[in-house]
């Protein structure tokens, strides 16, 4: 009677927590003509728009980003940051200004964050080129994770940034790897 009961409690708690994996939540899909690109967030993000003076002129940066105040969520922040260059300042296709792109944009990031550099790999979306990254902030309590990519003379950044014990999860991963261009 005993191992009946045993064995049946087992199948229970068995049962429980293969539905608990089965629960998927809806992730909210971001998608706009203007920002050119659809991505997935765990809820819908706040969008903007603002007008950057740089050295090179002003430059129109769409963004779009969610932050979680949840010192458990895993992950603090999602972004997504798209930024339209003048075609005779940047373009994809000239391997010299997409070296230079690539280090200033990855020293931006280190800089504004206070931060440090703790992994860069080459990547590619299609055929444009990229990077992504990972920077240790806050005295290496959080990091932040960025896939940079170039896409002729638009830079598109799509980022999470999240407590360094959570470095490895689901979330970031499907985040990142939902961003999508869309067809012009």
């Amino acid at each position: 009677m005993k191992s009946k009961l045993l064995k049946l409690t087992f199948l229970s708690i068995l049962t429980l927590s293969l539905m608990s994996f089965m629960i998927q939540q809806d992730w909210y899909q971001f998608q706009s003509e203007k920002f050119g690109y659809k991505v997935l967030f765990p809820t819908e993000p706040i969008k903007d728009s603002k007008i950057i003076e740089t050295d090179i002129g002003q430059l129109e940066t769409d963004y779009t980003m969610l932050t979680d105040s949840n010192l458990e969520a895993d992950n603090l922040v999602y972004m997504v940051v798209k930024t339209k260059y003048p075609k005779k300042e940047l373009n994809s296709n000239d391997k010299k200004i997409v070296m230079n792109f690539f280090e200033k944009a990855i020293n931006a990031a280190i800089n504004k964050s206070n931060g440090e550099l703790l992994s860069e790999k080459v990547i590619t979306y299609g055929d444009y080129p990229g990077r992504e990254i990972k920077i240790a902030s806050q005295n290496g309590i959080t990091n932040t994770k960025m896939r940079i990519y170039l896409i002729e003379n638009t830079s598109y950044i799509v980022e999470t940034t999240y407590k360094k014990e959570k470095e490895f999860n689901a979330s970031s991963m499907k985040f990142m790897d939902s961003f999508e261009l869309l067809e012009e």
